[in-house]
Order: structure tokens, then sequence, then C-alpha cells
């Protein structure tokens, strides 16, 4: 793929020009190479296209599922709201829309910021993560008002993420992903307290993996995914951690399917947790039993790949973001005048 560069191509080495953009899209760009004469750059354009799901609760073995018509682009993340609706983030904004992707209502805009995973905590709040606010280089846990009004910063740490609130509504579970291996820290809902690390949570030798985690019904267990490393191989094996929150002591881990790639929900009935598995470049969720016996695959889609996905409030729906990336090398030449 050949265009033209907005502007001349000229040489920096050794001038004192401010830095200005070449491309205006939404897509990433990276390996940039440049010409023996300085006229042309060739570089790879990646354009990811992501759309939303919802299936059945218990999973679905068809391949043909239809997406659900968004009227939100550029979904990055997704989950829902209190009462059943869809509730996403494009990057710099938070949405809730209508299970049928109609009918979106921004809850929050921050065009100098990225916002990852929100989750509604009861009916009252949306929690997200909030990288680079106020051009700061560091990602914190975030509170709003249901409609997106009042927002509050709940943490101050350097890289706060992958979070989930209990189900009393009195604590925000999040990644600290500063800390050398990681670790699993919790802040008050009301903000009437510090962030406090959750005893034991890393006690093993490994890396906590830093994607989204999930709590029990009972709000007794944590789960979530960590690479486990052999002291002599240095070699990882991914495992589900389910620390004791009553009892706080080192977590139970637990064997996972090897083709793991994301993050770890309790399926509806408690009994199991599911995360997304990689097979020859496609995603499908794996569920796997808590009690050790053998997992199974509850979808069957023959493309894409699994970027984040939720159980609806009452179950019965599952909501998954999937999505696939093109690349093409990209010939920038200078524009004659």
């Amino acid at each position: 793929m050949v265009q033209d560069s907005p502007a001349p191509l000229t040489p920096l080495v050794g001038a004192a020009t401010e830095l200005q953009p070449i491309t205006h899209d939404t897509n990433s760009y990276g390996a940039l190479t440049v010409s023996a004469d300085g006229r042309t750059l060739a570089t790879v354009q990646k354009k990811t296209t992501r759309n939303v799901y919802v299936i059945p609760g218990a999973g679905s073995q068809s391949a043909q599922v239809s997406p659900v018509p968004s009227q939100v682009p550029e979904i990055q993340r997704l989950n829902w709201t209190a009462d059943g609706n869809l509730l996403a983030n494009d990057g710099a904004r938070l949405w809730q829309m209508g299970i049928d992707g109609k009918n979106p209502a921004q809850l929050l805009a921050d065009p100098t910021a990225f916002m990852l995973t929100p989750s509604a905590c009861g009916a009252g709040y949306v929690v997200f993560p909030r990288a680079f606010h106020g051009g700061t280089n560091s990602a914190n846990i975030w509170r709003v008002n249901a409609d997106g009004s009042s927002p509050l910063k709940l943490t101050h740490g350097e890289f706060d993420h992958a979070l989930v609130c209990s189900p009393d509504q009195k604590w925000v579970y999040y990644t600290d992903q500063t800390a050398d291996r990681g670790r699993i820290m919790r802040v008050p809902l009301d903000d009437s307290g510090k962030p406090e690390a959750v005893p034991g949570s890393a006690d093993f030798r490994g890396l906590i993996a830093g994607v989204d985690m999930s709590i029990s019904a009972d709000g007794k267990t944590l789960a979530y995914a960590v690479e486990v490393v052999d002291a002599e191989t240095q070699q990882r094996t991914a495992k589900v951690a389910l620390p004791n929150l009553d009892a706080p002591t080192s977590p139970r881990l637990l064997d996972a399917n090897p083709h793991w790639t994301g993050g770890v929900q309790f399926t509806p009935d408690g009994s199991s947790v599911a995360y997304p598995i990689r097979e020859k470049g496609v995603d499908n969720l794996w569920v796997q039993p808590l009690d050790g016996s053998a997992g199974h695959q509850m979808t069957n889609f023959n493309s894409d790949q699994i970027g984040s996905f939720h159980w609806s409030p009452d179950r019965k729906s599952l909501g998954i973001l999937r999505g696939h990336s093109e690349s093409d090398v990209v010939l920038l030449q200078e524009s004659k005048p």
C-alpha cells in the first residue's frame, strides 16, 4: 500500500524542529524505516476491528453468531450495568447502551486519558481504571455515579487496573502492577480508607498476570490469572489463583488450560471459572471446574480473538467483545508540490 504523506518528509537529523504528525488516522503503526534518499517511509499499519456479541449465559456451540449492531464505534472493553444494559469504553469515553446496541448514552469523556474495563458496583456506581489523566504517566481506579457524574479518584498508585467490586459493594479489588510480581489490592468503594494489600495474594513463585479478575457470589473467593515460574527451568505455567478472602492465606492454584490468553470469570453457578483460550489464532471460552475435573469449551467460534467477556447481572446472558487485526506494509511518500 502506497500513500502520499500530508507533509514533506524533511530530514530531522541535527534540526531543531518540533515534532509533527505524519498520519492522522486511528490505526497504529510500527517498525518504521526510511529510504536512503529520505523521501519515503516504510511502516506496518495495524487496524483492529471489534464487535460486541451477546449469547446465552450457558454458552453456544454455534460458530455463526451475529454481532450486536452497536452505535458506539471502536469499543475497547465491555461489561454490564447493574440494570442489565451494556457498559463499554472506547478509550477516551465511557458509554451505556441497550443490550441491542441502541440508545447509547455517554457517561464520561476524557480526551487526555485512556480508560480500561469499567465495572458496575451495584446500582449506584461505576468504577474503572483511568490512565494518563491530566497528563500523568499513571493508571488509577476511579469511581463515578451511575449517570457518570461526580468522578472520584480512589487510588494513587502508578499502575492500578484489572478491577472487580465485592458483592456487598464495600470494596473494589484491583491489581497493582508496579510491584515486583504484581499484587492484589483493595480500596473502600466509599473512599473511607486507604488502599490495602490482600494478604497472601502473591504468596507463590511467579507473576500476577494483570488481566480481568472475578469474585465469587458469596464474596469469599477471588479468581485471577497467574504465571507460576519453575525454580530450575524458569518456565512459566498458567494457573488460576483462588485466595480465600475470609481467611487470607497463600492462594490455591488451579491448573489452567495451556492455551489460556486472558482474564478469569466465575461461571453463573460458581462451580467453575471461565477464561479465553487460543488455538490456531482463534479464541474461545474454556470452563475449568474448581474441583479439578476436566474442563470443556463453551463456545465454538472459528475466527477472531476475545478482548473481554462478562455475564449479565441476572447471569442469563454473556457479553463478549471479539475482534481481529489486519496488518499492511505502508509506504509514505513525500507529496509533490
